[in-house]
């Protein structure tokens, strides 16, 4: 084989490859945007900073899956970031919950944690 096909099969090869990791991408990206907490309460929380949140991104207590991100928006009052969630119906928040952004790998899916001290009534 003469080097100009060689380079155009590595090309091919390296376009396919890259081809299927970006639908396996999107296809778990929806999966998450098409978790339907139907039964849940709206809450929302302010951030310097949210980059990398996105609608559908999850929300979890202790590595467990509890509510989803509905929207992310700029509080024009105050210049922070708005994150609204929607956490289900049976997980009940602690007045004095508080709440972290991390990511969770080099493609990261970002997180709220929230860390619980107190139940509500």
């Amino acid at each position: 084989m003469r080097r100009s096909n060689i380079l155009e099969i590595t090309a091919g090869l390296f376009v396919l490859i890259f081809t299927i990791f970006l639908i396996f991408f999107a296809i778990d990206k929806l999966s998450y945007i098409k978790k339907n907490y139907k039964d849940c309460y709206k809450i929302y929380g302010l951030f310097a900073n949210a980059n990398g949140i996105g609608v559908g991104d999850s929300v979890k207590i202790s590595g467990v899956d509890v509510g989803s991100i509905t929207g992310v928006s700029l509080d024009k009052a105050t210049y922070v970031a708005r994150i609204d969630m929607c956490i289900s119906k049976d997980i009940k928040l602690p007045i004095d919950s508080s709440a972290l952004i991390t990511s969770s790998g080099v493609v990261a899916v970002n997180l709220l944690i929230y860390h619980l001290d107190q139940i509500l009534n």
